[in-house]
């Protein structure tokens, strides 16, 4: 167990990887090459998605982001923005980033995944990396919330309410305002996104801007 008030980059990454091996033989890689946690890579399977997702997506790919340029971007955002509390992880897969920004940073943390199969890996993955800390760093990772959905159902005037809270963070109920958030998405432009999107619908990016806008409506 990690008794600490915040994990290193290499205890959290020390950590991510024992947490895995309880999952797969195979760790990580082995989570992540499964026919289920694929699903999305070529297209985006009907039976994956919740009602009234996937509507300007036609495939999830994945990609998962390394933890140490991950670490080094995050403190780079700490020391330039150090009234930033929120992380938002758009598009989580294992949702290891969110588990970090809180590990590392003391971030509340939230994640959101299109697809069902990997937002379930990411929950076992979160409960086995949770088991391996002390009870204190399990007190500051209760501000971690990883959840099946698709973002761009907050995006717009007439976007759900509920969603769009979770996704900024809620309120801060001292101010009764929403509180300051990082929203991080690595299927952006030029990358995932453009193979991602349906004709004739905004980009991911344009999606995100969207939702970035709103933050009166969260409060």
């Amino acid at each position: 167990r990690c008794p600490c008030a915040t994990l290193s980059h290499d205890d959290f990454a020390s950590c991510i990887h024992k947490a895995a091996n309880e999952i797969s033989d195979r760790g990580l890689e082995g989570l992540e090459d499964s026919p289920a946690f694929k699903k999305g890579n070529n297209s985006l399977p009907r039976l994956e998605v919740k009602n009234g997702c996937g509507r300007s997506q036609c495939m999830a790919m994945y990609g998962r982001t390394l933890t140490r340029p991950f670490h080094d971007v995050m403190t780079f955002v700490q020391r330039r923005h150090p009234q930033v509390s929120v992380f938002v992880d758009i598009g989580s897969g294992l949702g290891i980033q969110a588990m970090q920004a809180a590990a590392c940073f003391g971030m509340n943390s939230r994640g959101v995944e299109i697809m069902r199969e990997r937002s379930s890996q990411a929950n076992k993955l979160f409960q086995h990396f949770v088991e391996l800390l002390d009870l204190d760093m399990q007190e500051k990772m209760a501000h971690v919330s990883l959840t099946w959905d698709d973002f761009t159902r907050a995006a717009g005037p007439s976007g759900d309410q509920e969603l769009l809270s979770f996704l900024l963070g809620g309120t801060d109920n001292a101010k009764g305002t929403s509180a300051p958030s990082l929203i991080f998405c690595n299927n952006a432009e030029d990358v995932f996104g453009p193979r991602s999107r349906k004709i004739g619908h905004r980009s991911l990016d344009q999606q995100n801007c969207c939702v970035e806008r709103q933050p009166e409506r969260a409060s």
